[in-house]
């Protein structure tokens, strides 16, 4: 609803969890090109997460995941001698933290635009975030929520 400017006494905002800042976190790019060396990764993906790195190298915005869903829970315990970096973390909730941003600096003078690519940023991991373990089959290369708003 970007209608108007609504100030309002409403606040459903969660407190912000205490993450590490996004210097310390590898882009999503080099994210998906690690999991591709996780003894669990089936060598069919592995042509995949080299596609989805680059198209996360392409995007427009830059993804840093926090805590993502285990890609490869379904295919048994993580091995603890396997080398990941300390972020992201994993969990087999619904659940996802990130941090994003553009990759170049939008215009100060038209915040239409700034809520325009919020609206397209939110869109980017709704989907994955809901289906967590179910999203785990490399050939969906795209999924779209048909109906959501941000208010």
């Amino acid at each position: 609803s970007f209608q108007r400017l609504e100030i309002t006494s409403l606040n459903h905002q969660s407190t912000m969890p205490l993450v590490p800042s996004p210097e310390f976190i590898c882009p999503a790019e080099e994210f998906f090109l690690n999991l591709k060396n996780d003894p669990r990764c089936p060598k069919e993906w592995v042509k995949p997460l080299e596609l989805r790195a680059k198209r996360e190298r392409e995007n427009p915005i830059e993804t840093r995941f926090v805590l993502v869903h285990d890609f490869f829970s379904n295919l048994g315990e993580r091995d603890p001698t396997f080398r990941q970096p300390d972020y992201p973390k994993y969990t087999n909730e619904s659940k996802q933290i990130l941090w994003i941003k553009t990759r170049h600096r939008l215009p100060d003078d038209d915040q239409n635009i700034h809520r325009s690519v919020l609206a397209y940023a939110s869109d980017m991991f709704l989907l994955s975030t809901a289906v967590g373990a179910e999203f785990n089959i490399p050939e969906i290369a795209m999924m779209a929520s048909r109906d959501h708003s941000m208010w």
